[in-house]
């Protein structure tokens, strides 16, 4: 058997293996370094901790200590994790917004009491925006 044999050999035990570990029907743990095993924890990745920056407590932290009432700016639009966590935490009286929309919340409001969750990135007038409100200023 040649090199290039031997290859082809290996690629479809490795294909056989995730198909069986998509199935449930590998047995044990795939060894390290094979492709079975490189999937096998991208699964876990995307099924445990499906953002990056989750897995600290740090958003949860700031959820139970916020205001009643709080406007809780998230990063991303997609507002489900957030919105998800604030219920299980007994928090559904946050009004859970994305960064995008943040400025258009606070004009003309005084006094907004604002969390902008830790992984969130605003730009400065964002920032402006968020001070103004803690101090019960008019954006």
């Amino acid at each position: 058997m040649n090199a290039h044999e031997q290859e082809l050999i290996g690629d479809a035990i490795a294909a056989e293996n995730v198909r069986l570990l998509l199935a449930g029907k590998l047995k044990g743990r795939p060894e390290p370094g094979t492709l079975a095993r490189s999937v096998q924890m991208l699964i876990q990745s995307l099924l445990l901790d499906p953002e990056p920056t989750r897995g600290t407590g740090e958003t949860s932290r700031q959820m139970v200590n916020a205001p009643k009432g709080a406007l809780f700016v998230w990063d991303k639009a997609d507002l489900r994790y957030p919105c998800d966590l604030a219920i299980r935490l007994g928090r559904g009286d946050l009004r859970i917004i994305a960064k995008a929309d943040l400025i258009q919340h606070l004009r003309g409001r005084v006094s907004v009491a604002t969390e902008v969750d830790h992984a969130t990135q605003l730009t400065d007038e964002q920032w402006n925006a968020v001070k103004l409100a803690r101090r019960g200023l008019l954006i």
